[in-house]
């Protein structure tokens, strides 16, 4: 799965000591990152906030900037239990992504590689 957006702040921060936190910051308030989520679960629940983005490691690679990232998130499901009742649940996801950020214009296109929730 993938969704293509921009991340200039994060493109002029490159090859700078505030890479990782400008990369982090633009990721968690980007509206794009929740639908993808959001289309992962299949429908299922509501993403909580606050997300945690967790960058793994980037790399040059030539033309792009190659991002690694993880996003831990917890989902509040409601859960009908009997015609009666009805409760909440509480599942806690991550999701690994590879962001590929372009240098000239700064589109970045991101993919989900894993998805796991507990």
């Amino acid at each position: 799965m993938t969704d293509a957006f921009r991340l200039p702040e994060a493109l002029a921060a490159w090859s700078t000591e505030h890479f990782i936190a400008t990369l982090k910051r633009e990721v968690k308030v980007h509206s794009a990152v929740r639908a993808v989520l959001a289309r992962c679960m299949n429908g299922f629940g509501t993403i909580d906030e606050p997300i945690t983005v967790m960058v793994l490691g980037a790399d040059d690679q030539g033309e792009i900037i190659e991002a690694r990232i993880t996003i831990l998130y917890t989902v509040t499901e409601t859960v009908y239990r009997c015609p009666d009742c009805s409760g909440e649940d509480v599942v806690h996801g991550a999701c690994e992504m590879t962001i590929r950020i372009d240098k000239t214009s700064a589109e970045a296109l991101f993919t989900v590689t894993t998805q796991e929730a507990r």
